[in-house]
């Protein structure tokens, strides 16, 4: 059998509607047309137990459109495999499937982000460092972490763009400018999306070591 994948780029799902194989069996010998007389097609999806699509080929180059079903929202890589059977040898001839093109009709549709609430530490020096992650992030996403003293007036101490599509990203920071009298502290990430989304952590409180 060929074998080859189609998958999303980071961030996205796939969703495949249709396939086509320009393809042949060989055209050389004497008579011509060795190789494999049929085809079929299986996905990765069920294990390559049933045919997506089953036919016939010639010597001659051809277009097999296969439409596909159950193909949506696939958020990562399937795997299709094409197998040529009943075979037959010409004299002189090679027993090969010849593929000139595949060509696989679509659409890609953007995941949600998910943010996840900021972990905190403080050191003996009164200094926080937080740790939060992001999964399925798009280019240009700005991350901004922000502060408050009471838990209901935040203000952004650091942000940060991330610059390419991302699966998932941990990021960091250091607060070193939280005013030493207090004793705690309360924290939340808000993610920018490129569209102007904008999505909110849950809001953590830290204890201070002074």
């Amino acid at each position: 059998y060929f074998q080859f994948t189609a998958s999303p780029n980071p961030g996205y799902e796939l969703t495949i509607a249709s396939l086509v194989l320009r393809m042949r069996r060989s055209n050389t010998g004497s008579p011509s047309g060795s190789g494999p007389t049929l085809w079929s097609l299986r996905a990765s999806l069920d294990g390559y137990a049933a045919d997506l699509a089953t036919g016939s080929m010639t010597h001659n180059y051809a277009n097999y459109t296969v439409l596909l079903t159950g193909f949506s929202q696939l958020p990562s890589g399937v795997t299709f495999r094409l197998y040529g059977y009943g075979v037959t040898v010409s004299s002189g001839g090679n027993n090969r499937l010849v593929l000139d093109n595949i060509s696989i009709t679509g659409s890609l549709f953007v995941l949600p982000l998910l943010l996840e609430a900021p972990s905190a530490n403080a050191d003996d020096r009164g200094n926080i460092t937080l740790t939060w992650k992001a999964h399925d992030i798009a280019a240009g996403t700005q991350f901004r972490l922000q502060r408050s003293l009471d838990g209901v007036s935040f203000e952004t101490v650091h942000a940060i763009t991330e610059t390419s599509d991302k699966p998932s990203q941990k990021f960091s920071f250091t607060d070193r400018s939280v005013p030493i009298s207090l004793p705690a502290v309360y924290y939340r990430v808000q993610a920018v999306e490129p569209d102007g989304t904008e999505q909110l952590s849950r809001v953590v409180s830290v204890s201070r070591k002074i």
